[in-house]
């Protein structure tokens, strides 16, 4: 042993002791050299890499170490190191993919294996070493069908639900945004933050050749209109070579069909307006028919028989030829997945034929009815923002100055735009509605900051081009068409002259009788818009719910036709009109500029469904050509109800190219109120602080706003492990998040103060998967893992049993050691598994009585009992419900109240009790039926012993129980 090689043999130790593996490995290889026939050496640099997760080299290190033992060495305990560590680095390397049959194939491997096997057979041998040879035999036979089955264990794995269920799987239609729109390529919306050029200049032809971008919860498509108009001028920028390479590719994902076939009605229209050349007033009409399918609650008749015509026309195209797994009805536009088309269908056929008992008398009558519920929630609202701290700043104070200097009239006036009407309970009573006032001053302030904070709050009030419109709308409830198709309406202009005189009298009585006229024909001639309406939505009232503030979203479109350099100043004879026909136009033309260079895609999907399959090409309905990374996404707030930072990084940023520019934002709109700070915002999805993210999740956060936009980025990965967690401190988060998932804390009941938690265990097993992507040694999960299959857990993390969200303050929280008892959530773990078993990137053992395969897990259907519906008033659409087997009927509510108890294996075994968190749906009014995954065995042995089943939601720790009485659905 050369004296060079002991010296580089100390500082690799060294190294290796402070785990910089990598370090040390460097050290360990130079020493090899320095002493090529020393077996220590390689043997050293075996366990480095072993460390560090490289178990290719690891073997190979091994090999060489293994070449130079002599017959004597065989019983050092070198030797035995060296054979726990070879049947460990076997199973893990040939488990993650970087150990191959042809590697083990090679003369060298197959030597070292048989010599290093038979140490098992010594006389010292330990049962750990026996073991870990036992489970390379197991990981050796399955190496052939882990390589066939892993794309299908991943496609099986992606179809999963990762939320749980809602009492009501109806899904919401929401019709109208919030947001100002955006220009994907150029920002993230009209604020001076959010400017984020990609530079298309910059970009080489290849990346310009695959510009994709994706928008998860599309809603009302603003975002896609003003990313079409960017685009369009920022082709136009390019020379005429760049130019001719981009092809771009927009996705517009939502879950919602309505949504969806609204969207393409609108975006068939503009591209049929890009391709009008015909008379003036045509054209016209079609800019009117967008308008009014975009945000009239009633639209002209002509505009609705242009539209019923159109979309008699769209379902046949989309009826012409079912066998396709999309249609193309222009050259740029597609419905894309095979799930979309009849959906989508499905929403054209009832507005087409379901719509014909609907008036605008009822229509107007539905809206009215609920201006009394609006006001208390806006009431509330409003006190609940009175108390919120505000930022202390200088431009703040002085609109607190300029506001606070208003009379009750001009502060009324202005709340009529910004915040919503006095209840008119308070309009009328001096003491009430000087409370109400009170409550409104600083909500007014606030919701002005945050929407434009350059703006002053006199500019809301003077020299508003909408102002006499809103007038106008305020007595009509419709929008002005213009002057031109303005004639075919009956008795308009009176009113209009009325409305645009600096105090309108309406209530002269000739201006009375000319109004009573105007209204008397919207109500006989005039249409409710048919793309507001959602079959599903309707079932309780029979019209949908347009209670908005129509001219915060006209004025949102002037703003962006100003900022697209579309408008200068909307027409005063027909304001809104004439914003939104420039805004539509711009994105008719920015259609025209990008014909051949621009696809626009239709994706019904939940946005974490719809990223996992593109991911592993389980959308097999889904044109192969199409993108399955994105230069960018925006998410919208659909973060809000889908984890936010956790789902983002494990199924989004992984759909992202490593471009600089490259990333994903979204918004916080459900309850921004909700956190205190950034930190407790990032925190109470992902149980980390946010300057964690890329040492666990391995990716970057750039921004986090609660009142504005959030952003996350891809990092190369696998990130170098010196980088990443310790050990000690992955576990115990995992630890942490895994009680969080199975024992969740509760939610308010309070609308302000509600929270999403909705991930079950397939996210878990989906991030430990992600995790090893990351950069962390698949042995760190491998061990973990088995302590929950073995039930073996011991841990000194507790459940946390408070209002959710989760604290920061809870990551330092710890209580003694003690094993916990994760049997109970064996069912949903047994089900993933073997439906995604050979997609796992590491080894593990499956329990005795576990399944061992697909085709072992039944999908199983119980009936819903009436009673059942008497919960559904409470908060129906948050993700709360799982399902609880037990064997006596009283056993039920104690456990559902006392999950915490189950965990901490403090019920005994005598009180058996099973979760299943991962329940495919609970439909309440359609088919009126649960459905879950289980194993079949399990099933055959909860019937026999007569278990009972009860859905229960974690928010109330409360269960509906009845018989356990079910089919199976082959």
């Amino acid at each position: 042993m050369s004296h060079k090689a002991k010296a580089l043999k100390q500082q690799a130790d060294d190294k290796y002791k402070l785990r910089l593996f990598k370090e040390a490995a460097g050290l360990y290889l130079q020493a090899e050299s320095a002493s090529p026939k020393e077996a220590v050496y390689p043997s050293n640099l075996s366990a480095a890499y072993f460390e560090l997760g490289s178990y290719a080299t690891c073997f190979r290190a091994i090999c060489r170490a293994n070449s130079k033992l002599s017959e004597e060495d065989l019983n050092g305990t070198l030797f035995l190191r060296l054979s726990m560590r070879c049947a460990k680095a076997l199973s893990h390397g040939a488990r993650v993919g970087s150990i191959s049959l042809e590697l083990l194939g090679e003369e060298q491997s197959v030597q070292t294996v048989r010599r290093l096997e038979s140490a098992t057979e010594k006389s010292g041998a330990s049962e750990e070493l026996i073991a870990a040879w036992k489970e390379w035999k197991r990981v050796e036979r399955e190496m052939i069908a882990m390589c066939e089955g892993r794309q299908d264990a991943e496609i099986r794995l992606a179809n999963l639900r990762v939320t749980k269920c809602t009492m009501d799987s109806d899904l919401e239609y929401y019709t109208i945004g919030h947001d100002a729109p955006m220009s994907i390529v150029d920002d993230w919306g009209p604020d001076k933050d959010d400017a984020d050029p990609i530079h298309l200049k910059s970009m080489s032809n290849e990346e310009l050749s695959r510009l994709s971008f994706l928008f998860g919860g599309i809603g009302d498509a603003r975002h896609a209109y003003g990313s079409i108009i960017g685009l369009g001028k920022a082709y136009m920028k390019l020379n005429r070579r760049k130019a001719s390479k981009i092809q771009a590719h927009f996705t517009l994902l939502d879950c919602q069909s309505t949504a969806l076939a609204r969207d393409l009605s609108i975006f068939l229209m503009l591209d049929q307006l890009s391709q009008h050349n015909g008379p003036a007033k045509e054209r016209l009409e079609i800019v009117a028919t967008i308008f009014y399918v975009f945000i009239g609650v009633l639209m002209p008749p002509y505009c609705h028989e242009r539209l019923t015509k159109f979309l008699l026309r769209l379902g046949y195209l989309g009826c012409a030829d079912s066998s396709c797994f999309w249609f193309a009805v222009s050259s740029q536009v597609h419905a894309s997945h095979s799930e979309a088309i009849p959906g989508i269908l499905n929403s054209l056929n009832h507005w087409n034929t379901a719509l014909n008992e609907k008036t605008v008398r009822g229509l107007l009558e539905h809206q009215n009815g609920n201006r009394t519920l609006v006001s208390r929630q806006t009431e509330e609202y409003l006190s609940r923002v009175a108390s919120t701290p505000i930022h202390d700043t200088f431009e703040y104070d002085k609109q607190v100055r300029t506001v606070e200097s208003w009379t009750e009239d001009r502060l009324l006036e202005y709340a009529e735009v910004m915040v919503g009407p006095c209840p008119h309970h308070a309009r009328n009573d001096p003491i009430k509605r000087k409370e109400w006032l009170q409550k409104v001053r600083p909500m007014a302030i606030e919701a002005l900051r945050r929407s434009s904070p350059d703006r002053r709050p006199e500019d809301y009030l003077a020299n508003d081009p909408f102002e006499l419109e809103s007038k106008w709308y305020s007595k009509m409830r419709v929008f002005l068409p213009p002057p031109i198709l303005r004639s075919a309406d009956e008795g308009f202009e009176e009113p209009w002259k009325v409305a645009q005189e600096p105090c309108g009298k309406w209530s002269n009585p000739i201006t009375q009788s000319s109004a009573e006229k105007a209204r008397a024909y919207i109500i006989n001639a005039w249409k409710p818009n048919p793309a507001f309406f959602d079959p599903i939505q309707e079932r309780g009232f029979g019209y949908p719910d347009m209670n908005v503030k129509v001219f915060d979203i006209i004025e949102v479109l002037a703003e962006a036709a100003e900022r697209f350099d579309l408008l200068r100043h909307p027409n005063k004879d027909c304001p809104a009109f004439s914003a939104a026909e420039a805004f539509f136009t711009g994105v008719a033309e920015g259609l025209k500029t990008l014909k051949g260079h621009l696809k626009i895609e239709f994706l019904r999907s939940d946005l974490l469904q719809g990223v996992r399959k593109m991911r592993v090409f389980a959308d097999t309905n889904r044109p192969v050509e199409f993108p399955r990374t994105y230069t960018r996404m925006w998410l919208s707030n659909t973060t809000d109800y889908t984890h936010a930072f956790l789902t983002a990084g494990i199924y989004c940023t992984p759909n992202l190219e490593l471009h600089p520019r490259a990333g994903a934002s979204f918004n916080c709109l459900f309850n921004p109120i909700l956190w205190k700070n950034h930190d407790e915002y990032c925190y109470g999805y992902t149980l980390l602080m946010s300057e964690d993210y890329n040492r666990f999740l391995g990716y970057s956060n750039d921004q986090v706003a609660i009142w504005a936009r959030s952003a996350v980025k891809p990092l190369p990965l696998p990130r170098v492990l010196s980088d990443l967690a310790s050990h000690e401190e992955l576990i115990a988060w995992l630890t942490r998040l895994l009680f969080s998932i199975i024992t969740p804390g509760t939610i308010s009941t309070a609308n302000l103060e509600r929270f999403y938690y909705p991930i079950n265990l397939v996210v878990f097993v989906d991030l430990l998967k992600h995790l090893v992507k990351v950069g962390f040694p698949p042995h760190w999960l491998s061990r973990f893992f088995a302590s929950i299959l073995s039930n073996t857990l011991v841990t000194d993390v507790p459940p946390y049993l408070g209002r959710l969200p989760i604290p920061s303050s809870e990551r330092h929280r710890v209580v003694p050691k003690r094993k916990v008892d994760l049997r109970p959530w064996y069912p949903d773990l047994e089900s993933i598994l073997a439906i995604g078993y050979e997609s796992i990137p590491f080894p593990f053992s499956l329990p005795a009585t576990f399944a061992t395969s697909a085709d072992e897990i039944g999908t199983y259907t119980v009936d819903v009992p009436s009673y059942l519906l008497r919960d559904i008033a409470f908060h129906p659409d948050n993700n709360v419900v799982s399902l609880l087997f037990c064997k006596g009927y009283g056993d039920a509510d104690y456990f559902a109240a006392n999950m915490h108890e189950v965990l901490e294996g403090k019920l005994g075994s005598a009180r058996a009790v099973e979760v299943v968190t991962m329940v495919d749906s609970v439909s309440l009014f359609t088919d009126r039926i649960i459905q879950w995954k289980m194993g079949k065995e399990r099933v055959k042995r909860m019937q026999e012993e007569r278990w009972v089943m009860a859905p229960y939601r974690f928010d109330l720790r409360k269960p509906r129980k009845y018989l356990f009485f079910f089919k199976e659905i082959n």
